[in-house]
């Protein structure tokens, strides 16, 4: 491949049969164009990398082509179309409406659209991202959208058609480009690298088209990051570094900051990384689904090491696939993708009641004060070893039986430990919302109540939060099965 070769231009397409995924859209503006029956504006939405402008172009060369097919494709051939195809037809005026976006812009369009078409039928404007027009820019624009001068055509693209007034949008006939399928990129991208006489293996095709995300430009520019500097012994993770996607690892860590609360190490990952948002969304509501079906059918249906969502109940994580596709609708329509992440890291933190850890030095200190409460944990269960050894062999039968309050008590319990001091139990938690539930007035009550059953002494209950605790749970089960060992060799009931 040479080094001056642009793939997504080299391989756009210049005919209405090289447009792949638009079938309706071409459809109809190919019999509007061999019935003569064009419209003076239209308005073409889609996400980027859809074919707009070049669908535009090829409009725009087929309403001048001097030689056009029976099927409505332009030749290629004529001057119209060779100095289309080269940038240097009069007639096709393009116009960046993000740099290009005031009132006097619009002003100076107005003026120079009342003279003819230099050497074609049709003069055509063709006025890329229209939504960063001003309001001002719009009223103007409607003036003359409403009394159209003879043989000018608008064609309007844009990805956030909210953003247009609906005056403009209802003076345009408008067309909707479809993201491309998975097929049909992996069919351009055979394509190219059997145009370009070269190979990719399998599985670094299938990430091209993933990260493209429905984008024909973004899987040729990225084809060609990896071609640039491709070697046949070139692995998988290299080309995972060389287009920043975020694999299922990189998912992983930065959920795990989310649940911990570090909000600030997220926030440093997502920047330094220059991920794809869309492409993280997506892989992390895939994991996500994954561990929730995992959790419900109460094994690994999945294989995936999910612990990271150990201590989440399904419902939880519901709320964070909802917020999830909630921005994922969003960035659909604006340029905001890393800011819109940003939000919904803050939501899912909000919603589940994470405890934020707000700087370096909160981290810091709160790892001080962790140490702390295990050495405080360690000491008073030591005092109280022998006084109070009926609650850690009990600690099982309380779990289970505060399933007939809710499971969710049980739940927590389970993933809990405590220290005794004198009369009280401070029961530790890893989550904040795990605490709320437990020392709720009625949820307080009937734990107290039930260990005073089953132990046979009253105590006062409280509760902290340490994220880092690990379930006293699985060391009861040591303790009754040292204790069951004991009642056999004594014979013991």
């Amino acid at each position: 491949m040479s080094n001056n070769t642009i793939l997504y231009q080299k391989y756009r397409p210049k005919k209405f049969s090289e447009v792949i995924g638009q079938d309706n859209v071409v459809r109809i503006l190919i019999n509007e164009i061999l019935l003569s029956n064009i419209a003076n504006a239209y308005i073409f939405f889609g996400s980027r990398g859809t074919g707009k402008t070049s669908v535009a172009r090829i409009f725009a060369k087929a309403i001048n082509c001097e030689n056009l097919s029976d099927k409505g494709d332009p030749c290629n051939k004529c001057l119209n179309c060779k100095e289309i195809n080269s940038g240097s037809y009069l007639d096709l005026i393009e116009i960046d409406a993000a740099s290009n976006r005031g009132i006097e812009d619009i002003r100076e369009l107005k003026n120079k659209i009342q003279f003819s078409p230099v050497s074609g039928k049709f003069k055509v404007y063709i006025i890329d991202e229209v939504h960063m027009l001003t309001n001002d820019a719009f009223n103007s624009l409607l003036k003359t959208l409403e009394e159209p001068p003879k043989n000018v055509i608008f064609i309007f693209a844009t990805t956030e058609i909210n953003k247009v007034p609906q005056t403009i949008v209802s003076r345009c006939q408008r067309f909707d480009f479809l993201k491309a399928s998975y097929k049909d990129i992996m069919t351009q991208i055979n394509f190219v690298l059997k145009s370009e006489k070269t190979e990719l293996n399998d599985d670094i095709k299938d990430l091209v088209v993933t990260i493209a995300d429905g984008s024909f430009r973004d899987s040729m520019t990225n084809l060609q990051k990896i071609l640039s500097i491709y070697k046949h012994d070139m692995s998988y993770n290299e080309v995972i570094s060389i287009l920043n996607f975020p694999d299922i690892e990189f998912v992983k860590m930065i959920w795990t900051s989310v649940i911990s609360g570090d909000l600030e190490k997220v926030l440093e990952n997502i920047k330094s990384n220059n991920i794809n948002v869309s492409v993280f969304i997506k892989n992390s509501l895939d994991f996500i689904r994954k561990s929730m079906i995992n959790k419900t059918l109460n094994y690994n249906y999945y294989s995936i090491d999910d612990s990271v969502f150990e201590n989440i109940e399904s419902r939880d994580l519901i709320k964070i696939v909802n917020i999830l596709l909630n921005t994922l609708e969003k960035i659909k329509i604006s340029y905001l993708d890393e800011i819109n992440l940003e939000i919904s890291f803050v939501s899912v933190i909000d919603q589940l009641g994470i405890d934020v850890l707000k700087s370096k030095e909160e981290v810091n200190e709160k790892k001080t004060r962790d140490m702390q409460v295990e050495n405080k944990t360690k000491k008073s269960i030591t005092i109280d070893e022998n006084k109070d050894l009926n609650l850690n062999l009990y600690w099982g039968e309380i779990i289970d039986k505060s399933k007939t309050f809710n499971h969710h008590m049980s739940a927590f319990l389970s993933k809990s430990s405590f220290m005794i001091e004198e009369n009280k139990i401070i029961i530790i938690v890893p989550f904040s919302f795990y605490k709320d539930m437990l020392i709720e007035k009625r949820s307080k009550e009937f734990l107290s109540n039930l260990i005073k059953d089953i132990v046979g002494k009253k105590y006062i209950l409280d509760c902290i939060v340490d994220k880092d605790i690990k379930p006293i749970f699985k060391n009861i089960n040591k303790i009754n099965n040292i204790d069951n060992e004991i009642k056999e060799v004594f014979d013991l009931e």
